[in-house]
């Protein structure tokens, strides 16, 4: 009864647009605990381009004008994300997410995709390296400073080059990023990367070495950022 009662009077703590093109979208969204299935509800928002992000808002050079009603797109998903085709490039639209209705009425944050005609795209950035807590990206093309984001998190402070180091990733999760120049108008998220498994220490390894390692630098290192998915040799001997 409890885990029931914590379905019905929770949302999803998010609700974020991923890997976006001019007809479709992938919607994602946060689990709550003890749903079993979900809503998903979009709606078309017209609008137009602000001059300046000052006139538009934090949401860039897009402001409302006029809302459509929630539709329902479907009402028992077992999964926490869904992918929306047949959208119009021209078009704005909202998402929202819950636990299905006979469980709960209230909704996640709302995620807004908007228009993406005329808008350009950096190609999918390529995750080059992965150890046991963090992800090194690479990507090319548009112009510095750029908004580097990994799935489901917020934006991370803007990035000065074309390549940068992802850290406190979950271990034994998969992690996707995208990235779009921060302050060029015009240009809308890439395609996500591949998606990117985040390697776990072996259970042995954490008891045999301990929760920190010392570098070459003298330095502590989390034994398992250092040792995750990696061959790891031990030698030992004795003189007598």
């Amino acid at each position: 009864m409890a885990s029931h009662v914590g379905a019905a009077t929770s949302a999803p703590t998010f609700c974020v647009v991923h890997d976006a093109d001019e007809s479709s979208c992938l919607v994602c969204w946060a689990p709550v605990a003890g749903a079993k299935t979900y809503e998903l509800q979009m709606r078309r928002v017209d609008g137009a381009y602000a001059p300046d992000k000052e006139t538009a808002g934090a949401d860039g050079f897009w402001m409302t004008l006029h809302t459509c009603e929630w539709t329902t797109l479907a009402g028992s998903l077992t999964s926490t994300r869904a992918r929306k085709k047949g959208l119009d490039e021209d078009a704005a639209y909202e998402f929202r997410a819950s636990v299905s209705r006979r469980q709960s009425y209230a909704w996640s944050p709302v995620a807004t995709l908007a228009p993406r005609a005329g808008m350009s795209r950096l190609a999918a950035p390529v995750v080059e390296a992965v150890d046991g807590d963090a992800a090194t990206v690479a990507w090319t093309g548009g112009e510095a400073p750029y908004a580097l984001q990994v799935a489901d998190e917020a934006d991370e402070p803007p990035v000065a080059g074309t390549r940068a180091r992802k850290k406190n990733l979950p271990p034994g999760g998969r992690v996707q990023f995208r990235v779009r120049p921060a302050e060029a108008a015009g240009w809308a998220w890439s395609p996500a990367s591949a998606a990117a498994k985040v390697p776990r220490l072996a259970p042995f390894l954490g008891q045999l070495f301990g929760p920190s390692l010392v570098d070459a630098a003298g330095g502590a290192r989390s034994t398992a950022a250092a040792l995750a998915g990696k061959l790891v040799a031990v030698y030992a001997s004795a003189a007598w």
